[in-house]
């Protein structure tokens, strides 16, 4: 708890959008931590309509020297179509940085004291993040976001290649602040914030990371980017997948291509799956054959399947079968080990937490 908000050294970000029904878990996560520093909590609430804000002024009410809320009048993220952590770098006045989403909350109340000793003690490296629950909301199942057991460090390469969405969830980053001063362009003009703050801080110091889960992320959320990324039409996901590939480019340029074989292997599925939408779209529309699209050698056989489906039915017979598709999904049976997963993490859960979900 903070003694002091004088010599904060630890700022505690975190984005807000509508998380009226998560964000108590989120910021009684935040002041559970036991430390032996200052810290303060930083919220952006981006505007939200359904009584998230009353929540947050409550908390301001009780806490007034540990919490600062700025209240948006308008959503920045549909103004600007982005919203990243960099809208923290000037409101932060830790020396360090940990940041999670109001939707996510931390379950280990020794979580920043331990990643601030590890920065402490190790002044060459930049960023300490950790092991995670991952909590599918459509299959109300939990997993960790990483199987392995022991510490270890993340090389840029390892990040390149495997960073970003689950595998690494923003809600066990801990960075040192002064690693974002005059930040690269890629940074900057980032559509996605996760990713590329994590190359900007591997290309400032080393990275370690912790295999102990210590902290619970939610995906497909009703109203999250992970569920809306499905749902969102695919001239939306084009877009983003061209933004991300066109960061790609800028990152390798700005380091003078010293990562371009990584660059290359991370940009190689992206682009797969934009070529896929661009066909689909195409098909649909009824702009290619489908013997065009069987004689592709480049596309695989279930993609032909796809596509071919895309081209004979109808836009509307199309989505009946996909929702179809998806409620038999929802209703199959759990393979053992995903059972056995759930169960393990639900254990730590509780041992962490003191309670389920």
């Amino acid at each position: 708890m903070v003694q002091s908000d004088n010599d904060v050294a630890v700022s505690i970000c975190c984005l807000v959008y509508n998380h009226v029904d998560y964000i108590r878990d989120a910021m009684d996560s935040f002041l559970s931590q036991k430390t032996n520093f200052a810290y303060e909590i930083v919220i952006h609430d981006d505007a939200s309509t359904d009584g998230t804000v009353e929540i947050l002024k409550e908390y301001e009410d009780r806490y007034p020297d540990i919490v600062r809320v700025v209240y948006e009048d308008e959503n920045q993220f549909s103004k600007w179509g982005k919203l990243t952590t960099a809208i923290f770098i000037p409101l932060a006045r830790g020396e360090y940085m940990a940041f999670c989403e109001g939707d996510d909350f931390w379950i280990d109340d020794s979580k920043l004291q331990r990643q601030f000793d590890y920065l402490e003690a190790h002044p060459n490296y930049s960023m300490c993040f950790h092991n995670a629950l991952v909590y599918d909301c459509c299959k109300g199942i939990l997993f960790r976001s990483s199987l392995e057991l022991d510490d270890g460090d993340r090389s840029i390469q390892d990040i390149i290649l495997h960073g970003g969405g689950y595998a690494n969830c923003t809600g066990s980053f801990f960075y040192r602040r002064s690693a974002l001063d005059r930040p690269l362009s890629f940074f900057e003009e980032a559509p996605v914030g996760d990713y590329p703050l994590m190359f900007l801080l591997a290309l400032k110091g080393r990275v370690r990371w912790m295999a102990d889960p210590m902290m619970v992320y939610r995906c497909g959320r009703p109203g999250s980017w992970t569920a809306d990324e499905h749902r969102n039409s695919r001239t939306k996901r084009m877009d983003s997948l061209k933004r991300v590939l066109q960061n790609l480019t800028l990152f390798n340029e700005e380091t003078g291509q010293a990562y371009e074989k990584e660059v290359a292997m991370r940009k190689k599925p992206l682009i797969e799956a934009l070529e896929y939408d661009i066909m689909k779209c195409k098909a649909e529309k009824g702009e290619i054959e489908i013997r065009r699209i069987l004689n592709r050698e480049d596309l695989s056989k279930s993609a032909k399947i796809k596509l071919v489906t895309a081209r004979l039915f109808p836009v509307s017979i199309g989505r009946v079968l996909e929702s179809l598709y998806r409620r038999v999904e929802r209703v199959k049976p759990l393979p053992s080990s995903t059972k056995a997963e759930n169960r393990y993490c639900k254990r730590i859960l509780e041992a962490k937490w003191g309670r389920g979900l």
